[in-house]
């Protein structure tokens, strides 16, 4: 099954947020100052996480590929691998809700579970599978001692 790359996904719910807010003005909720410090916090927040997760996998010389999971090289646990298993989709979320709340588009929210839920089910699910196979045991140790998400 071929999946739709997760920032292909995260673009294309940037823009259905920004649509929405552009056409449905009635779903909008604004609340002041804190509004833009909660988003910014959450968009430089998810950045962060994925720039260090981009470069330990730079690091490791493995792939950043969700695609080609097959082609990993080495299992990356450390850093923000530590706490996540999947770091960069945690970043991937927070970044489309830092979207939502700057632009007060609540119905938005439906967005980031969609993409929770697929990122879950048609990514992570598959991915796992070939990690598991691919690394073994260092990956069930991983596996039994990181959570999937936060």
């Amino acid at each position: 099954m071929r999946r739709i790359p997760p920032p292909i996904l995260l673009v294309a719910c940037v823009a259905l947020v920004f649509l929405g807010q552009f056409y449905f003005p009635q779903f909008k909720l604004a609340f002041g100052p804190v509004q833009i410090v909660i988003a910014a916090f959450l968009l430089l927040g998810g950045m962060f996480v994925a720039r260090a997760a981009g470069q330990q996998f730079s690091q490791a010389g493995t792939t950043i590929n969700p695609i080609s999971i097959d082609k990993a090289s080495s299992l990356v646990t450390d850093g923000v691998f530590a706490y996540s298993r999947n770091p960069m989709y945690v970043a991937l979320l927070a970044i489309l809700l830092a979207i939502v709340v700057f632009f007060g588009f609540w119905p938005g929210l439906i967005l980031v579970i969609g993409l929770f839920i697929y990122l879950s089910i048609w990514q992570i699910a598959p991915e796992e599978k070939v990690l598991a196979e691919k690394f073994g045991q260092a990956y069930a140790d991983y596996r039994a001692r990181v959570r999937r998400w936060i």
